[in-house]
């Protein structure tokens, strides 16, 4: 009866090593995201994904150790190995989702309201006058964004985020006879002030888009 046990405990402490070097990984991919400002990594992610599996091996133990054991009708709280992998799994679950708006807060997409307070936003009230252009045959034609798009698209077109934007110009560039894209968006605020021009464009031989574009 002791060597199944064993071998049940030992596959629960396996996915649980596992999972704590997935975490690892993680934290370390997470930290280069935060430092290099960037908003679109992939770190989180694995983060997330160590974590969980770092809860799947607790419930692996529990439910090895009711097969095993007779468990009375009020269980005892864990103790040693065990409530030291539950607290590290809780630990990194509240740091994670701490950690994870810090990408955004100290990145540089001024319209990314993600992790923001929505009913104080400036963006949504702001006035913008959005243009999208296109090139075939070497000549370049404004594009009707509400005969090509649905219009909760064009909404966050107008509000700047710049990964539905980038998905517009790839889009273009997918269209047969389309060499080249550009967005150019101009806002005023509430109180009249022009906000800067956003420009995005694309050279679909590249591939490249870049901030910027001709006016």
């Amino acid at each position: 009866m002791s060597e199944p046990k064993s071998q049940a405990n030992g596959l629960s402490t396996r996915v649980a090593q596992a999972s704590a070097a997935v975490v690892a990984v993680g934290a370390l991919l997470l930290t280069f995201d935060v430092t290099a400002q960037e908003q679109r990594g992939w770190g989180w992610l694995v983060l997330v994904a160590g974590v969980l599996g770092l809860l799947v091996a607790g419930v692996m133990r529990g439910a090895e150790d009711a097969a095993t054991v007779k468990a009375p009708l009020v269980a005892d709280a864990p103790k040693g190995k065990a409530a030291a992998w539950l607290g590290v799994a809780f630990g990194v679950g509240v740091l994670v989702q701490a950690v994870i708006p810090l990408r955004y807060y100290f990145g540089d997409d001024a319209y990314d309201e993600r992790f923001a307070w929505r009913m104080f936003s400036n963006v949504r009230v702001y006035r913008c006058d959005l243009g999208a252009f296109e090139t075939r045959g070497g000549y370049e034609r404004p594009v009707n964004l509400m005969e090509t798009i649905h219009v909760g698209w064009g909404s966050l077109l107008r509000r700047n985020r710049e990964p539905v934007m980038d998905a517009w110009l790839e889009w273009r560039c997918e269209q047969e006879g389309v060499s080249a894209a550009r967005l150019l968006n101009r806002c005023v605020s509430p109180a009249g002030e022009r906000a800067p021009d956003v420009r995005r464009a694309i050279d679909c031989e590249r591939g490249e888009i870049t901030e910027g574009g001709e006016e």
